[in-house]
């Protein structure tokens, strides 16, 4: 009896940590994915911004659709993977 609860105990531990890895694996996936996502918006966006020449090099033209826009739609990959947790 003693055998089996302490195997039963160890599964639940080692089902435990598969689950905390595949979470974090999971956000990892959704956060890696919107960033691309986010990258080729904001290179569609910068495009039709028209700030293709080179006289809009550090204005709102670049930074905003070059820099903010990946970046939010990577933290918002990392919180929605983290949050979607099924377990």
């Amino acid at each position: 009896m003693y055998l089996t609860l302490k195997t039963v105990t160890k599964s639940q531990n080692c089902l435990t940590q598969a689950c905390e890895n595949m979470r974090v694996l999971r956000t990892i996936i959704l956060g890696a994915g919107f960033f691309v996502i986010g990258c080729i918006l904001g290179g569609i966006l910068w495009y039709l911004m028209g700030a293709k020449d080179e006289t809009h090099n550090w204005s709102f033209f670049v930074w905003f659709p070059c820099n903010l826009i990946p970046l939010a739609s990577l933290l918002f990959g990392l919180m929605y993977g983290w949050k979607s947790s099924v377990e």
